[in-house]
């Protein structure tokens, strides 16, 4: 059977959860108010060196240890996610070749030595800011912070439900890390759950997956982190997986769907004149060179816009449009909409009395941003990257969008499609293969109904993998949509 911990009662005339028992903080909340909608006005984006952006709030005190501590407002989407490159050689590429278990590098030893196959029952701890030590018991409301936790964790909870009904016997140990590194380290000095976990989920910001990471290596307890993006998480870490691809792995996806589609002279890298935007280009110049095996092919070129001005008034864009084919411009840039809008703007008038078609590759965020003429994604046919992709018109999801709404009487959000892949996925993995599933994962490839899922390891040395430890495990699959009929589908 699935155990949760401290089950949880209903909301009379309503089928909602009370989260409250899983903090032993208790509190009750209204089932309009569990997954109340940020409004507009509070998403704020914030470049940040630890790959997700967060904006602090005010200081409070921890009603569990009575030291204060900041309280970090979480605005931003899975995708939003703020990558940073200063290094090449810190991004060593995924490899796809099967390698054999006993010729990787554990610290420690192998692993697969201590575990041998399915056992009677696993402990799941999953890791989440549900942020219960704000919760003000005289007023109805739930943090605002804590919303996109429960919608994961609503997801996960119909995930535990069905893994009951396929036979598996999980204890999913649910912990509020309350976004704070403090309360995470408490957690994992103190708290016997996690402690005797055989699998961690969680958490959000990369500072607690670091803390988390460090824990999981030290206790050789596997991890899988559903939110970070950033590859400095951890180092030589084979239990650890970043399921969130990386902008390696992003950059690598648009180039592919490129260069099955165009020629490489027709393509053109476009940067502010910022390091980190330019030195970018190297991740699709690379990838290019992969792809063209060996062969002579030209290179990407490469457009460092140097105007600052709002309006770009001083970029010329004929000289760059194609008179024998379609222009492809690749703007990997995804922190200042007002630039993207500019461009693509600059764009559209230069091709005012050009024939031929524009084609315009961006960044996951682009499909968030609020402020772009969405004429011009139709008219420049914008394709972007994105780790997650739900079609309205599958099937799967409409059942799923149904069955959600009749226990919560709300719509899902996309994290609550993410807690049910997730949880469903590493749930059966652990259920029919062991605590030593991980082994297996980039046989185990799958489909999920969001998402899909190629988990590769990475190597400290990529050269040298058959002898080279570890790095992390990584999810290298990402979808290229394009905006057609005035929303983002799957590009052919």
């Amino acid at each position: 059977m699935i155990s949760v911990l401290n089950p949880l009662p209903r909301l009379s005339g309503n089928k909602w959860l009370l989260l409250s028992a899983i903090f032993c903080l208790g509190f009750s909340l209204t089932s309009c108010e569990l997954f109340k909608k940020l409004p507009d006005n509070d998403k704020v984006y914030k470049e940040d060196q630890t790959g997700l952006g967060e904006i602090q709030g005010p200081v409070t005190t921890d009603p569990v240890t009575g030291e204060t501590q900041q309280i970090y407002v979480l605005v931003e989407d899975v995708d939003t996610v703020q990558w940073t490159l200063s290094n090449p050689d810190k991004f060593p590429p995924i490899q796809s070749e099967a390698t054999s278990i006993s010729d990787v590098v554990f610290p420690g030893g192998d692993p697969g030595d201590q575990v041998t196959g399915p056992r009677d029952g696993y402990n799941v701890s999953m890791v989440l800011p549900f942020f219960a030590n704000q919760y003000n018991s005289m007023s109805a409301n739930v943090p605002a912070n804590s919303s996109w936790a429960l919608q994961f964790y609503a997801g996960a909870k119909m995930a535990m439900e069905k893994l009951e009904n396929e036979g598996a016997r999980i204890n999913f140990n649910v912990l509020d890390s309350q976004g704070s590194e403090q309360k995470v380290q408490t957690l994992i000095n103190s708290n016997g759950d996690l402690q005797q976990a055989d699998l961690i989920i969680g958490p959000y910001r990369s500072s607690n997956a670091r803390l988390l990471a460090d824990f999981a290596k030290r206790e050789q307890i596997f991890m899988v982190s559903p939110y970070s993006a950033n590859p400095f998480v951890t180092k030589e870490n084979p239990y650890y997986l970043q399921l969130n691809p990386s902008l390696n792995a992003h950059c690598e996806s648009i180039t592919q769907h490129v260069m099955q589609n165009y020629r490489p002279e027709q393509v053109i890298l476009v940067a502010r004149n910022r390091v980190d935007e330019i030195e970018r280009f190297q991740l699709f110049q690379q990838e290019r060179i992969r792809l063209s095996q060996g062969l002579d092919t030209l290179a990407f070129q490469e457009l460092i816009i140097r105007d600052e001005s709002p309006e770009l008034i001083d970029l010329d864009i004929l000289p760059y449009l194609n008179a024998e084919g379609p222009t492809v411009f690749i703007v990997p840039s995804y922190n200042d909409p007002n630039f993207i809008y500019s461009f693509l703007r600059k764009v559209r008038t230069g091709m005012i009395d050009f024939t031929e078609d524009v084609v315009i590759y961006g960044m996951p965020i682009w499909k968030q941003y609020e402020n772009i003429d969405y004429d011009l994604y139709e008219q420049l046919n914008v394709h972007i990257s994105s780790a997650t992709y739900i079609d309205e018109y599958n099937p799967d999801i409409q059942q799923f969008r149904r069955e959600f709404f009749d226990l919560y009487g709300q719509l899902p959000s996309e994290e609550a499609f993410m807690g049910f892949g997730t949880t469903l996925y590493f749930g059966r993995q652990l259920q029919q293969k062991g605590k030593s599933f991980y082994q297996q994962l980039d046989t185990s490839d799958a489909d999920l109904i969001h998402t899909q899922y190629q988990i590769r390891r990475v190597f400290k040395d990529p050269e040298q993998f058959n002898t080279s430890a570890i790095e992390r495990y990584e999810n290298n699959f990402v979808h290229i949509l394009e905006f057609l009929d005035y929303y983002f589908q799957l590009a052919d």
